[in-house]
């Protein structure tokens, strides 16, 4: 279509990233408040999920997760909270891993992948299922290159899941 002088291009909508029902608007790293970048047990780059600056979408799915458990809200309420429980001591262990050790990493990535994809965490079942992959190959170049964008999203996914139970069970 032709520019006419004065008129603005069209712009397309900016895509907002999916909330959880109940879960506070992100802020951007220049607005967070509170301590300075922990990990989610207090080591690491990375944010709490009590403070983050801006989650990467961890791809919750509360749908596909009780559809994984049969349908069972109460057995999807327990495995969230281990998940929860379980997956930050993982993810510490990965903060370990560089170039020349990625292939001691694999069983940690598999266990990740499991977990995840258990409890309808596609996206962070997938991405760990790559790193597996990649780690028992020895692709340490692939390993490293996408290690830490994987972090970031599997505490995006702790994060929404932890919103997503406040949002269902406000006592907790």
């Amino acid at each position: 279509e032709p520019q006419v002088p004065g008129k603005a291009e069209p712009q397309a909508p900016e895509q907002a990233e999916p909330q959880v029902p109940g879960q506070a608007e992100p802020q951007a790293p220049e607005q967070a408040s509170g301590s300075p970048d922990v990990g989610l047990s207090g080591s690491g780059p990375f944010r709490s999920p009590r403070n983050p600056p801006r989650f990467r979408d961890g791809g919750f799915d509360p749908e596909a997760s009780l559809a994984q458990l049969a349908g069972d809200h109460e057995l999807m309420e327990e495995v969230l909270e281990m998940y929860i429980q379980s997956t930050p001591a993982l993810l510490d262990t990965l903060r370990g891993i560089d170039s020349a050790n990625v292939a001691d990493f694999a069983k940690t990535f598999h266990s990740l992948k499991g977990s995840s994809l258990n409890v309808g965490a596609r996206k962070v079942g997938e991405m760990a299922a790559s790193l597996e992959k990649a780690a028992k190959e020895g692709d340490s170049e692939t390993v490293m290159a996408t290690f830490a964008d994987f972090i970031e999203t599997a505490e995006g996914l702790i994060f929404q899941m932890t919103s997503y139970l406040k949002h269902i069970s406000p006592e907790r």
